[in-house]
């Protein structure tokens, strides 16, 4: 199984977001000066440096730099509209972001930037769903290439995942193109051709060099992905005095990449507000950077705790659920675990997954188990496709934030699906020092339940009752709470929710139920669409199964706050006031679910609507 930002991160950025003055910082003004200004100045510059060099008073060369810098200083506002924070009015917003994108893309809306940005936050590092990535990883030709015309790279990009936006969304893109390409073809074939070339396609192009360069290529180290490493994966680890000045206050970019809805004018005070909590962290700000740092020579446990194993067995343990133990490449016994403990696994250089060890391997060993989800971010495909007898690999040292506790009376262990991985380390260990417990595995049929041979025949197996095919488990399953017992839960956020009211019902008191939440590798195979109404502002909108509701509150330009994306930090959370929630965050409480709250950019509508207080 596979996690969101790691625990210590995740908490990390909670405690920021809940800080005294964080809301100042994303709290903007209806037409804040510093983006009014930056928008006018940009096109003066630029047009007014092209209108003064076609009359003879200006040299090229010195237009040729200040209407790039014009083109480039121009996705600054562009950036900050595609998380709604260059306005507090959605209608302004959008025409910031709009008269911005002008400069970088002629016919670009601030929707479809918003898209590509959206998916470059969520996949930062990702070789497949990073829309920026290949201006990070590429060889040094093909990355001068793919900045230099970078409408064409998110362009091929977004033509391998056209089933992801609407039908509407996806003629507008089309208007955009045609847009675009009729604009250089009309001024190409006019008269007035080589005049276009010195005033727009050089000055335009060498613009969008600048911010790629600045934005993506400095600033996302090559191998570090954001959701195993987020403080390493956007951090500016090249570049000196100008670099830092170009930046315009944006050198802190991890600051927009875990709070984004801070305009580019608060770069400065965000970091100032995360200093003490990221002081450890290993993040570069020295100015000029100097000698090259990569992520390997940070102090961190993720680049100075990694093991190199030798796969050393594999096995099917269930349908697509593919079990593998490592060795040490040393001969060398691994580092001593305890149950709930998991490990970084590097598929590839750029592929960094957390599986939970599950126990069933050799003396000095490890063992994981991963489910292949075809509609995942790739790892679990990749690890597949290539992990085999004799293949090494490099892990970190186990992590542990669902251990069993020491003073259990009693233990209840509760499993979805894969959810199961954690779970049977916990039996193994509770079976071995002889305290009581029993198991509750939940999966779709006996050939999707993992290690069904264990389960059936194992030395514990008199302890597990299995809930297949149509069986549901139900409240009535669950032993009535006794005092000093515990309840273990892991599995899919929807079946945890469900297990956590079913403990309720038996009389388990919150403190007594731990679980561990995960993503399985970002499954949203059985998303279902759903409609929404705001109260406030009246609108009736559909959300698609293959976007959350915060892409669909942010593309119709409704005001509402996001910072991680991944419901940890409640930054986007809402008041539901008509509608059952299916929550899939891990930050709300039971009494804030209870009294209808929700967080936009995880959590569903259960059934077919939501009313919002928006």
């Amino acid at each position: 199984m596979s996690y969101a930002y790691p625990e210590r991160e995740r908490q990390i950025v909670a405690d920021i977001v809940q800080s005294p003055g964080f809301h100042k910082l994303v709290d903007t003004r209806t037409l804040p000066w510093q983006q009014v200004l930056l928008v006018l100045g940009c096109h003066t510059v630029f047009w007014g440096g092209a209108w003064l060099f076609l009359q003879g008073l200006y040299p090229w060369p010195l237009m040729l730099l200040t209407s790039a810098f014009a083109a480039y200083a121009a996705f600054t506002p562009l950036h900050d509209a595609a998380h709604g924070a260059a306005s507090k009015s959605p209608f302004f917003n959008e025409l910031i972001g709009t008269l911005s994108a002008q400069l970088l893309v002629p016919g670009a809306t601030a929707r479809l930037y918003r898209y590509l940005h959206l998916e470059h936050h969520r996949h930062t590092g990702d070789p497949v769903l990073d829309p920026d990535e290949v201006m990070v990883s590429a060889t040094p030709i093909k990355r001068f290439f793919a900045m230099l015309f970078i409408d064409i790279t998110w362009l091929r990009w977004q033509l391998k995942f056209l089933d992801r936006r609407s039908r509407r969304d996806n003629i507008i893109d089309a208007i955009t193109l045609v847009v675009t390409v009729a604009w250089h073809v009309g001024w190409l074939l006019s008269p007035l051709a080589w005049e276009f070339v010195l005033v727009w396609v050089l000055p335009q192009r060498l613009g969008v060099l600048i911010t790629a360069y600045l934005f993506a290529s400095i600033q996302h180290p090559e191998g570090v992905v954001e959701h195993s490493h987020p403080f390493q994966a956007t951090r500016m680890f090249k570049g000196g005095w100008l670099s830092h000045i170009l930046m315009i206050s944006q050198s802190q970019h991890l600051m927009h990449h875990l709070f984004p809805m801070v305009p580019y004018y608060r770069y400065n005070g965000a970091w100032k507000l995360s200093q003490d909590y990221l002081k450890d962290e290993g993040i570069i700000w020295d100015v000029p950077v100097g000698t090259r740092k990569m992520p390997e020579q940070l102090p961190t446990e993720a680049s100075n705790g990694l093991i190199d194993v030798q796969i050393v067995r594999t096995e099917l343990v269930a349908e697509d659920v593919l079990a593998c133990e490592f060795a040490a490449c040393s001969g060398a016994d691994l580092p001593a675990f305890e149950a709930g403990a998991h490990i970084d696994v590097h598929i590839t250089q750029q592929l960094v997954r957390q599986y939970s060890l599950t126990g069933l391997a050799s003396q000095g060993n490890y063992a994981i188990a991963v489910k292949l989800e075809a509609d995942g971010r790739g790892g679990s495909k990749r690890l597949h496709a290539e992990f085999a007898e004799g293949k090494r690999v490099r892990i970190s040292k186990p992590r542990n934030l669902f251990a069993l506790q020491a003073d259990d009376s009693y233990s209840v262990l509760v499993a979805g699906g894969i959810g199961l991985t954690p779970i049977l380390a916990m039996a193994n260990e509770l079976h071995g020092s002889q305290r009581p417990f029993e198991l509750h595995i939940a999966a779709r049929s006996e050939a999707a339940l993992p290690f069904s041979s264990l389960l059936n025949t194992g030395a514990w197996s008199d302890q597990v009752k299995q809930y297949l095919d149509d069986v549901r488990l139900s409240a009535a399953d669950l032993p009535r709470y006794r005092d000093g017992a515990r309840l273990y839960l892991c599995g899919p956020q929807g079946f945890m929710d469900a297990v956590k009211q079913m403990a309720a019902e038996q009389g388990w008191p919150t403190e007594a139920v731990l679980f561990e939440a995960f993503t399985s590798d970002v499954d949203n195979s059985n998303n279902q669409p759903f409609t929404v109404s705001l109260s406030r502002s009246g609108l009736d909108l559909e959300v698609p199964a293959d976007q959350s509701l915060l892409d669909v509150l942010q593309a119709n330009q409704v005001k509402i706050n996001a910072s991680c994306l991944q419901g940890f930090c409640g930054t986007c959370r809402c008041k539901v006031q008509q509608g059952d929630i299916e929550h899939r965050d891990q930050y709300l409480s039971d009494d804030e679910r209870s009294a209808g709250e929700m967080t936009a950019c995880v959590s569903r509508a259960a059934g077919e609507h939501l009313v919002l207080d928006l």
